[in-house]
């Protein structure tokens, strides 16, 4: 592995020879996160995946079409090795600050508007997208029958499948957010992105970590007016493409959509209890 990314690094022009680079693991988990430092200095994140799923691709992907979009917001794509035993992701190494919620509001939020405003008007091409959507609507009704009703077509009822096409980062929590050069909103971990395209998902994501999954939280942050966090949550959803009271409408869906994706892949047992918890209280929560 280590000889393949090396490799790789000297074919793509980012070092000299092997002997410059010197790797550093960072987490292991599905694919392994290497931070190569070239000539002593912090050059390149690379990630590894021996078990292909299509992750790195679709960061790979996510990297170049959204370079036009929110250039200044995400890592540069630096090499993709799409090989028979290892894919190989290299991105532009990022000092990046991690977003910290504080109980004032969203740090930058006319900034972090601005993003998800760019990201909501990149939308998706016809081709495909009514495959993805079946496979999403799958999801959602293996895990919550009960949930099936906001696919119906009722004209009352504001339906999936009549929202425009967007593509959504798919996970676009706080941990997957920060700042580079103290104020410059940087969003990075792009795999999901592409696997759902209902428009208000990322910031129903975010949302949900300003309330830490935490159903009473969460419906203080939309009922209550004077809630610190309010005109967060109305500027965010406004700028995703959602009115308001149907993205409202829309929270147990989004929640389940997130469910379903983490589940695939077991990811984060705890994290997925708080979120089926949290459904099952919105959907209670329901007049």
């Amino acid at each position: 592995m280590i000889d393949a990314v090396t490799q790789l690094l000297v074919r793509e022009g980012l070092a000299m020879k092997p002997e410059d680079i010197n790797i550093w693991y960072i987490h292991c988990g599905h694919w392994v996160t290497m931070h190569c430092t070239i000539h002593g200095r912090p050059s390149v994140l690379v990630k590894v995946a021996v078990c292909a799923d299509g992750a790195l691709d679709r960061e790979a992907n996510a990297l170049q079409e959204m370079r036009s979009v929110i250039p200044r917001h995400l890592p540069q794509l630096m090499a993709f090795e799409n090989g028979e035993a290892l894919d190989i992701l290299v991105q532009q190494y990022l000092d990046i600050q991690p977003l910290v919620l504080e109980s004032g509001g969203l740090p930058q939020r006319h900034r972090w508007t601005t993003v998800i405003g760019a990201m909501a008007r990149q939308t998706l091409p016809e081709s495909g997208t009514n495959a993805r959507r079946d496979d999403i609507f799958a999801g959602i009704s293996q895990a919550f029958p009960s949930l099936e009703a906001l696919t119906n077509r009722d004209t009352e009822t504001p339906n999936l499948a009549t929202l425009p096409s967007i593509e959504q980062h798919g996970d676009f929590t706080a941990n997957n957010l920060g700042f580079r050069h103290g104020d410059t909103p940087v969003v990075y971990d792009w795999e999901d992105y592409g696997l759902v395209d209902v428009p208000g998902f990322d910031v129903a994501l975010l949302l949900a970590s300003f309330a830490e999954f935490d159903a009473i939280r969460l419906e203080d942050l939309f009922l209550n007016a004077k809630s610190l966090h309010h005109d967060d949550a109305l500027e965010l959803v406004l700028a995703s493409g959602v009115e308001w009271d149907t993205f409202s409408y829309l929270l147990p869906a989004y929640y389940a959509i997130f469910y379903w994706l983490k589940g695939r892949g077991a990811y984060n047992p705890k994290l997925q209890s708080q979120c089926r918890v949290l459904i099952e209280a919105l959907l209670q929560a329901r007049p």
